[in-house]
């Protein structure tokens, strides 16, 4: 229980990472790109200047600012944005786990075997809830830019947004 707790608060603080007025995604995309062309820094920061002069990195911000991060201020989802941990895999204790992520869940999936549990944001009621075993448990609740998530103990951890 103790490895979900931590995969669970894993995948809360990445989600919460991504910010409230946008995810810049396509310029994440590109920094990611440049990231890993080569393992030669110096190539990365000669391409980095080039990419900077060329104005890749700026027309991929000016797209984020006035096209993706527009669409989800209205709708609620970036088309690029929650795709970036998609099938990623994270390590807790020793066990790997993949991630696999829709519009408003995140599932992880224990490698080699079928244990898995997923977070899941309920629009209908407004509640983050934890699916785990064939159980589901309300483990907070997100409106007005408000996560209110529910401790272990009982006590409840406000976070505006």
């Amino acid at each position: 229980m103790k490895r979900i707790i931590k995969l669970v608060s894993l995948l809360i603080v990445v989600s919460l990472l991504t910010g409230c007025f946008g995810n810049f995604a396509l310029t994440k995309k590109v920094y990611q790109w440049n990231d890993n062309v080569s393992d030669n820094k110096f190539v990365e920061q000669i391409l980095f200047w080039g990419m900077t002069i060329l104005p890749v990195y700026e027309v991929a911000g000016f797209i984020d600012v006035c096209f993706l991060n527009l669409i989800e201020f209205w709708t609620g989802s970036n088309p690029l944005a929650y795709n970036d941990l998609d099938g990623q895999t994270i390590e807790i204790d020793g066990l790997e786990y993949k991630i696999e992520v829709t519009e408003n869940s995140l599932k992880a999936v224990q490698m080699g075997t079928d244990a898995s549990f997923e977070l899941v944001y309920n629009q209908e009621t407004s509640n983050l809830e934890l699916k785990s075993n064939n159980e589901t448990k309300v483990i907070g609740t997100y409106s007005d830019n408000t996560l209110n998530l529910v401790k272990p103990d009982g006590s409840i951890k406000v976070i505006n947004m």
